[in-house]
């Protein structure tokens, strides 16, 4: 009898650990992308303004704004917050590896951001949700170490996006969004595997989903001004370096790293 739990006990860590490998991989194409921001923009469809030519950034985050709250209300009705997950985690490395394809292949501007678009669905989709998932194995005691190291994983993997992203793009800017979206992929493949669903992932009754609850506003409130000179700061002064020194995107990567650091 004492084997079963031998086994469990091995598989206890791999089931502790697989949420923050997930993150940090799911992270890094999101940064990879901002080096090789020129290349799928202004340099591939010729007379883009500023404007258009960031909006290929600004359009996957409103993407996020919409599928960051489905995916919580979805996972906390059906409480399957694992298989949304994988879910997730695949429709992200189609979308990216679309976006490859229609880079190389395809002269549409609007495809690119129609992609662009569902592909910031997918991922903050799989980011909230495997944020639930590593907190779902551990007690309220242990929430904040546990919050700690998924916080960790997330900004390693944001920067260390950047940096690969630029040594990538500056062999073939097409190879960022291909390998980002094969590592989705792999990813959503050891999800299948090493994720497992949490008991606090279980449907809510109707009378604990119709009751008024205490919203945890301030900490978003005063959290999401503070994000939105970030993106603005990143991506124009990446490409104000390029604009400056001619440089390929390849040497922009430390500038985007060191932009996109955990504030």
């Amino acid at each position: 009898m004492a084997a079963p739990s031998t086994a469990s006990d091995g598989i206890a860590p791999v089931r502790t650990l697989a949420p923050l490998l997930l993150l940090f991989g799911l992270m890094l194409p999101v940064t990879g992308m901002v080096p090789v921001l020129s290349e799928f923009t202004a340099q591939r469809f010729a007379g883009l303004s500023q404007f258009a030519s960031h909006f290929f950034m600004s359009i996957n985050m409103i993407g996020a704004l919409l599928g960051a709250p489905v995916a919580g209300l979805l996972s906390d009705r059906l409480g399957r917050r694992k298989a949304l997950a994988v879910a997730a985690l695949a429709l992200n490395g189609l979308t990216l590896l679309g976006i490859a394809l229609a880079y190389r292949h395809i002269d549409s501007y609007a495809l690119l951001l129609s992609l662009r678009l569902i592909e910031g669905f997918a991922h903050m989709s799989a980011l909230s949700l495997l944020m639930a998932l590593g907190a779902d194995h551990v007690g309220r005691g242990g929430l904040g170490g546990r919050m700690g190291a998924i916080g960790a994983a997330i900004s390693l993997g944001v920067a260390t996006g950047a940096p690969l992203g630029g040594v990538i793009g500056g062999i073939d800017p097409a190879w960022v969004p291909l390998g980002g979206g094969l590592l989705s992929l792999a990813l959503a493949g050891l999800g299948t595997i090493a994720l497992q669903d949490g008991g606090a992932a279980a449907p809510a009754s109707r009378s604990a989903r119709s009751s008024p609850r205490c919203a945890p506003a301030g900490p978003w409130r005063s959290r999401s001004p503070s994000r939105l000179p970030t993106g603005s700061r990143s991506v124009s002064s990446c490409r104000r370096c390029r604009s400056i020194s001619g440089s390929p995107s390849a040497s922009m990567h430390a500038p985007s790293a060191v932009r996109w650091r955990p504030s």
